[in-house]
């Protein structure tokens, strides 16, 4: 399975969003498409614009720290967890690398200037120095928030993305 940064056809078929850039609603080519599964941003202002005849405030609910298909590999410092068991620690820290960069090149700093670095992150579930290692790798100077999903005794609530994408995101998953 190739990781990486190529998210185009990938996603086409998979429900939910695609999380590489938020910001992005069908206006650029990024990762091999330009449209998007949610619509256009004619679409969305349409639908804001609809509402506000009506009546209705619309309010933004995004997670902007939830990030999939990285533009490029970084390394730092993490723990290995255990993926049935985020209580068990597999070792101590090491050194891993993984698809944690996002500079977003295609939109050119439009709407957002910021760059994502791993140090924005808390896990992220691979680890390309490492790649038969199944584990949560915890950033070895962050922690879990400790919300176990009620569906799977042992695990936090932290995963995204999954079909062999390396995924990065905040413990609050």
């Amino acid at each position: 399975m190739q990781h990486g940064p190529h998210l185009g056809p990938w996603w086409r078929h998979r429900r939910g969003l695609p999380h590489y850039d938020l910001f992005d609603l069908g206006e650029f080519d990024q990762k091999g498409s330009v449209a998007t599964k949610n619509g256009t941003k004619d679409e969305l202002m349409a639908v804001i614009q609809a509402c506000h005849d009506h009546g209705l405030q619309v309010y933004a609910d995004a997670v902007l720290n939830h990030k999939m298909a990285a533009d490029f590999e970084e390394d730092f410092e993490a723990i290995p967890f255990n993926p049935s068991n985020h209580y068990e620690a597999m070792g101590e820290a090491r050194s891993i690398r993984t698809w944690m960069g996002f500079n977003v090149p295609a939109r050119n700093k439009r709407y957002s200037s910021m760059d994502w670095h791993c140090w924005h992150f808390d896990a992220v579930d691979y680890n390309s120095l490492d790649p038969g290692t199944k584990a949560i790798w915890r950033m070895k100077d962050k922690d879990f928030d400790g919300t176990l999903m009620k569906e799977m005794p042992g695990r936090l609530g932290l995963r995204l993305g999954g079909g062999g994408w390396p995924s990065a995101g905040l413990s609050q998953r």
